[in-house]
């Protein structure tokens, strides 16, 4: 419940245009639930606000799971 009223909280900081703290909610979503996706999209969305694109990219392959062979 915490992780999700953590990028909703930075969701409410991306609408007022305050990247900064909105960043710092989903860092800290991504802190208190590591496995959610919500909070790492909500990251990476930020990043490509800020024009962080590199970072971004990173982030997305860093998510990707490997198919088991």
């Amino acid at each position: 419940a915490r992780c999700g009223m953590m990028v909703n909280l930075a969701t409410v900081h991306v609408l007022l245009n305050d990247l900064v703290e909105a960043e710092n909610c989903a860092r800290r979503a991504i802190s208190v639930c590591n496995t959610s996706a919500d909070a790492a999209r909500m990251l990476i969305y930020i990043m490509l606000r800020k024009g962080e694109t590199a970072r971004a990219l990173q982030m997305l392959k860093d998510q990707r799971t490997v198919p088991s062979v």
